[in-house]
């Protein structure tokens, strides 16, 4: 998956439940910096690309 989305991920185990938590974070981010929300949005669109490409590529999410 990692292969795909191009980048690391951070891998975080989520004890006592049927889950993993896979994230990717933009370091330093202060969503009160009003002035750079823009490069957030940007950079969020560019990461949710990229997720989508690599969930599919690794066959997807199960249905419920």
């Amino acid at each position: 998956m990692e292969q795909v989305y191009g980048l690391p991920l951070d891998w975080q185990e989520l004890p006592g439940r049927k889950a993993t938590r896979v994230a990717d974070y933009l370091p330093d981010a202060d969503v009160n910096a009003e002035e750079n929300w823009n490069q957030y949005l940007d950079w969020l669109l560019d990461r949710q690309t990229r997720l989508r490409k690599a969930l599919a590529a690794v066959g997807g999410v199960p249905p419920l």
